[in-house]
C-alpha cells in the first residue's frame, strides 16, 4: 500500500483514456460511477473496499457531471436512475 499523509492507496485502475470529469457513488455506497471526456461511463461493485467492473456505456459526448437518484425517489434498492450530462459536439 502506499500512504501520502493520511491517505491510504489500495486500488488503481485506469479504464478511461482520457481525463475523468465526474463520478459519483449511488445511495448505498455500492456502485461507483465514473464518467470521462472520453465520453464512457463506467460502473464498478463497491465491496470491502475492492472495485471491481460492472460494465461501460458510451454517451453522446464528453462526460461533464454524474448524479444518482436520491433513495426515496427509487421505489426497489436495485432500480436506480442516473443523471448524465455530456457536452455535445457538432461537426459540419
Amino acid at each position: 500500500m502506499l500512504y501520502y499523509n493520511l491517505f491510504c492507496c489500495v486500488q488503481v485502475f485506469k479504464p478511461h483514456v482520457q481525463a475523468v470529469t465526474g463520478l459519483a457513488f449511488d445511495s448505498t455506497g455500492e456502485t461507483l460511477a465514473t464518467g470521462s471526456a472520453d465520453g464512457t461511463v463506467f460502473f464498478f461493485n463497491v465491496t470491502n473496499k475492492t472495485y471491481s467492473p460492472i460494465g461501460f456505456v458510451p454517451v453522446a459526448g464528453p462526460v461533464t457531471h454524474l448524479s444518482w437518484s436520491p433513495a426515496a425517489y427509487v421505489s426497489h434498492p436495485r432500480n436506480y436512475i442516473s443523471l448524465i450530462i455530456c457536452t455535445v459536439r457538432i461537426m459540419g
